[in-house]
């Protein structure tokens, strides 16, 4: 706090929001986004680091959706999305999270629609680069799509897409949760054999 440039406040920008991520288990998630919008985002408007905002905010809205309250992801995957409407952020792989946060909380509301239009933004985002770790974050969206609009098979492909990928490129948790999207398919789908081995085969990992 002693320095006052750009790199010094962007750091501290960083470490406030780390270390509230880092607390957010032991003084709950309500202490997470206080530091954020308190302490870190106002160091960035210092600084004018837009981008780094948009992150901020977005992350902010993961913690919401997380606690299941959709809307209030939303409102900040909003104000996200408008720092990112700029020709310079149209490759940002912030905006392309933004975009698929975006799409699971309206999808968890039950607003496919909605959820369709981000996620197909998400597409033409990330399906150019095939080798990309982020094709498993969308191929679980994905997944979560097709089981909200009742295409139980095309959701278990989607997601079968996304567990290879995941496996891959070793995103263990990512992995788990895609198994777990294929489990739930499987049980709309009133399969309950596969469905037990497919929660079996996560109890193994």
């Amino acid at each position: 706090s002693e320095f006052d440039t750009k790199e010094a406040k962007l750091l501290r920008a960083t470490a406030w929001f780390d270390y509230g991520m880092m607390m957010k288990n032991e003084k709950g998630y309500e202490f997470f986004v206080e530091n954020a919008l308190e302490k870190a985002i106002p160091l960035l408007d210092e600084v004018g680091d837009i981008e780094k905002k948009a992150h901020f905010y977005s992350q902010i809205g993961v913690t919401f959706l997380y606690n299941a309250q959709f809307k209030k992801s939303l409102e900040y995957q909003e104000k996200a999305l408008s720092l990112l409407n700029q020709e310079q952020f149209k490759n940002s792989s912030v905006l392309l999270f933004v975009h698929l946060f975006t799409a699971s909380s309206y999808l968890y509301m039950n607003e496919s629609i909605m959820g369709k239009a981000h996620l197909d933004q998400a597409k033409k985002m990330v399906h150019p680069y095939p080798e990309s770790i982020n094709l498993g974050v969308y191929y679980f969206i994905e997944s979560l799509y097709f089981t909200v609009t009742e295409k139980f098979q095309t959701a278990i492909q989607s997601a079968d897409q996304g567990i290879a990928i995941a496996h891959e490129h070793n995103q263990q948790m990512l992995e788990q949760m895609l198994i777990f999207r294929k489990y739930n398919a499987y049980l709309e789908l009133k399969d309950y054999i596969k469905a037990n081995e497919t929660l079996l085969s996560l109890i193994d990992q």
